[in-house]
């Protein structure tokens, strides 16, 4: 049975797309065995396999989105790890072609104080950020606490003296976030 899409459940399109791919051959089959009961736009349709592959390639985009989608909202992501995510989806190569909408969504949702927490995540230490977003989180934490501001500066190149150097060790890095794989 094919699956509508819900404007409720965001993975219903995704959901759609994945069962009509998975079902193409059986209606095929189904519309040769029942040929004259067809109307011709479902004809139509089943013949088209450009709109098989466009229906391919949107599903594997929107299985990427809906995989960070679900990270996004998971119990345990911190903003650190929303960044990230958010990272990973603007330079995720089978989105490729939406990195533009992507892109002007991310700036519209991350404030500097999210790529600060990145920044400041001792597994991640903003090392996705763009110059540009690490900028703002340095200029943003300049104004409004510019006595942490050094504190930040140490963090990221890890200094020892100011922070624990068992705080940067890989066995504790790895346990941060662990549930955490896109």
């Amino acid at each position: 049975m094919p699956q509508l899409p819900s404007d409720v459940r965001w993975s219903s399109y995704e959901d759609c797309l994945t069962t009509f791919i998975y079902n193409f051959h059986l209606y095929s089959q189904i519309r040769s065995e029942h040929l004259n009961e067809f109307d011709n736009n479902i004809h139509k349709i089943l013949n088209n396999v450009q709109l098989y592959n466009e229906a391919l390639n949107l599903q594997q985009m929107l299985s990427q989105i809906k995989i960070a989608l679900d990270l996004l909202q998971g119990d345990s992501t911190s903003i650190a790890t929303a960044v990230e995510i958010w990272y990973n989806l603007l330079n995720n190569d089978i989105l490729f072609s939406k990195r533009t909408l992507i892109e002007k969504r991310m700036k519209s949702v991350l404030t500097p104080a999210h790529y600060l927490a990145n920044m400041m995540h001792p597994k991640y230490l903003g090392k996705h950020l763009s110059e540009d977003s690490e900028s703002l989180a340095e200029e943003w934490i300049s104004q409004k606490h510019p006595t942490f501001f050094a504190h930040c500066l140490a963090f990221k190149i890890p200094d020892g003296e100011y922070f624990p150097k068992s705080m940067f060790k890989p066995e504790v890095l790895d346990k941060l976030n662990a549930k955490w794989k896109i």
